[in-house]
């Protein structure tokens, strides 16, 4: 993840830890030396210091460590949390506990190559679901999986698989696993946005 050089790249970020702040003890404590860059009064180029990467660093470190105590329950069903910016991807797995909360299990990103960066909005986000069914294929590989997407890449790929190799080859890629597809507005999906963002 990149430093953060504006107080939206900030809200971004603080977003993205906030999603997961269950699982990071004393999160408001540890954060509030980055959640003050969000204030009025701050410029909206911040100035990064030493205390802000320290809290920085110790917010990666907590849910590094989350992720260690959630590993994937084979056969259970699966989320996918995927998004993507003008520069790269982003994608989070998640499974449910017992009650119905989001348990992280692994983060990814990737950057988008030229050619990617100047397709529409709706073919990354198809091709950020594509990276990552490929990334998880051995956790998710025979489980039911809900892709949480602020687009809807299937309905992209039904309509433009037809007049493009490659989209032809992502559809029938999809046809391998148990998908359903769920709305989830930017707001709602801070992980992965964040992810295709700052990575």
């Amino acid at each position: 993840m990149k430093v953060p050089t504006t107080k939206k790249e900030v809200r971004q970020l603080l977003g993205f830890f906030f999603y997961f702040r269950t699982y990071i003890k004393d999160f408001a404590e540890i954060a509030h030396p980055i959640t003050e860059l969000t204030k009025k009064d701050v410029p909206n180029q911040i100035k990064w210091t030493t205390d802000h990467q320290q809290a920085f660093d110790r917010l990666k470190e907590c849910l590094c460590n989350a992720t260690k105590l959630h590993v994937v329950e084979y056969g259970k069903p699966c989320g996918i949390l995927v998004d993507a910016s003008g520069v790269a991807v982003g994608c989070c797995l998640i499974q449910w506990d017992d009650r119905g909360v989001e348990k992280p299990i692994a983060f990814a990103s990737s950057k988008l190559n030229p050619t990617q960066m100047k397709c529409s909005p709706t073919e990354r986000e198809a091709y950020a679901v594509i990276f990552a069914l490929r990334k998880y294929h051995n956790f998710i590989f025979s489980t039911q999986i809900t892709i949480f997407s602020d687009h809807n890449p299937l309905l992209y790929l039904k309509e433009c698989a037809p007049k493009s190799a490659k989209l032809t080859r992502w559809a029938l890629g999809l046809q391998e696993f148990d998908i359903i597809w769920s709305y989830r507005p930017g707001c709602k999906n801070q992980a992965a946005d964040c992810l295709s963002r700052l990575g």
